[in-house]
């Protein structure tokens, strides 16, 4: 650097200068760097042949308008690359004093290394475009609507879901996608949803550019933007040839219950008439009564069947009518006598008021459930046990029914976590694990749930609890 000049510097401005606590030094009004403390120079390697001026740090290189290049180079601050002494790459920051000291044209230059925030910024441009490509990349369509509802990015399966291009749908509302008969409710939940952020996820009908109608699942989340405003991410998933398949589905088992019910509609009216023959023996006629009442119950449990389908769907309507549950138990309990015969067991209505007691719900239902719940404790029930059913009706009309079932036997600790889990089943032959599913499903729909206690010593209590109010 300029040594000569040091002598004309004071030994104050020198001072100054070697103990600032940032990367500095002093310049004359041609750019030339005449002092520089350690801070700067640990930062800069100076050249090799000649003094360093400002022209050479910013890489400007020498003009007949270095004085003009030399004011805007004062006029404001800089963001320049420059290499060490060890010959490594430093992101500097320099700006200027704004005005020279006093008379002398001399101007302070102050430089901050910025290196670590430039490397940051890379960073989190490199994490950025890596989001970028998996937000572009994900089979799952995605977008982002901004609270007003309005489409800030789309990626590409959003786009082909719907066949627009990103061009044709970023800047538009979002209800482009919604069949007009839909417009308005789902420009309303987008509003709530922003305002309460609660999490959305359902099956909607949307409509592509070319006017066709697909049926989507749907979820979403809220985010915050840079702005601090709230956004809406959505995720869509094509489930257009599930539901057909669903439907699908459901005709061939409408179509099988009606084959099954024409034939099994011909045997229970045969019985029904066999029984009512004068001169039939009495034994023949109970057995008439017999397969006609076991066709009635085929023809309940092919009901049924359509039946929980629609609760696992969430779209059952209960047919709600006075059902004496005591005659309902006492029912199962008949229904149940050649299997309790055959093991042994005692099977026991314990009825805590001894009086008639009387719930509103769905006949059928209630059968199906207490019925697989009871057959399920004689199933487990070690031969020769006692099985007991007791009924505690509530105390008060807002109380809760509870109908407890006790046997003897375990549930194994493999199916204790999944107990009501479709198609759990453990060592039944034949066993179709759909029992204790449709009865929590069955207790639900009525507002009520199941639970049961088990251990090895005491055996199993299932409780069924149903509201009254």
């Amino acid at each position: 650097m300029a040594q000569q000049k040091f002598s004309s510097l004071s030994d104050d401005l020198d001072e100054v200068i070697r103990l600032l606590p940032v990367a500095a030094f002093l310049m004359d009004e041609l750019g030339r760097i005449l002092f520089a403390n350690e801070r700067f120079r640990s930062m800069v390697a100076p050249p090799a042949a000649e003094d360093l001026t400002i022209f050479d740090l910013m890489q400007l290189g020498t003009s007949d308008t270095q004085r003009d290049t030399f004011r805007d180079i004062l006029a404001q601050s800089h963001d320049v690359l420059s290499v060490n002494a060890d010959g490594k790459a430093r992101h500097l920051h320099i700006r200027f004093s704004d005005a020279p000291l006093q008379s002398s044209q001399l101007y302070i230059g102050i430089v901050e290394d910025r290196t670590d925030q430039f490397t940051t910024l890379a960073g989190l441009r490199q994490s950025e475009d890596r989001l970028e490509a998996i937000f572009q990349s994900t089979p799952l369509g995605m977008c982002i609507t901004d609270s007003k509802g309005y489409f800030e990015t789309v990626n590409q399966a959003y786009c082909r879901l719907y066949g627009y291009t990103p061009q044709e749908l970023i800047g538009r509302h979002f209800t482009i996608v919604v069949p007009e008969s839909h417009k308005a409710q789902l420009a309303d939940l987008h509003d709530r949803f922003i305002e309460e952020g609660a999490e959305i996820r359902g099956e909607w009908d949307v409509q592509r550019k070319d006017g066709s109608i697909l049926t989507i699942l749907a979820d979403a989340v809220r985010i915050v933007g840079s702005d601090g405003s709230y956004k809406k991410v959505t995720f869509a998933m094509d489930i257009t040839d599930k539901k057909r398949a669903e439907r699908l589905k459901e005709d061939i088992e409408q179509i099988t219950r009606h084959d099954i019910k024409s034939p099994l509609s011909g045997i229970m009216s045969l019985a029904r008439f066999s029984k009512t023959q004068a001169g039939i023996p009495e034994d023949a006629r109970r057995k008439f009564g017999m397969i006609e009442e076991s066709c009635r119950k085929i023809f309940d449990l092919l009901n049924l069947s359509r039946g929980v389908y629609l609760m696992e769907q969430g779209e059952y309507t209960l047919d709600v009518s006075e059902v004496n549950l005591l005659s309902l138990l006492d029912q199962i309990v008949s229904d149940l006598h050649a299997e309790t015969v055959a093991r042994n067991i005692d099977l026991r209505i314990e009825n805590e008021t001894n009086q008639a007691l009387i719930f509103y719900g769905e006949e059928l239902l209630l059968y199906s459930m207490l019925s697989n719940l009871i057959r399920n404790a004689v199933e487990a029930s070690p031969e020769g046990e006692k099985i007991t059913v007791r009924v505690i009706p509530p105390q008060r009309r807002d109380e809760t029914l509870r109908i407890c079932i006790h046997n003897k036997g375990a549930i194994p600790e493999s199916i204790r976590p999944v107990f009501f889990n479709k198609y759990v089943t453990y060592g039944k032959t034949g066993g179709t694990g759909l029992g204790t599913y449709s009865a929590m499903l069955i207790a639900r729909s009525h507002g009520g749930t199941i639970r049961f206690e088990t251990d090895d010593d005491r055996g199993t209590e299932v409780e069924v609890l149903l509201p009254t109010g």
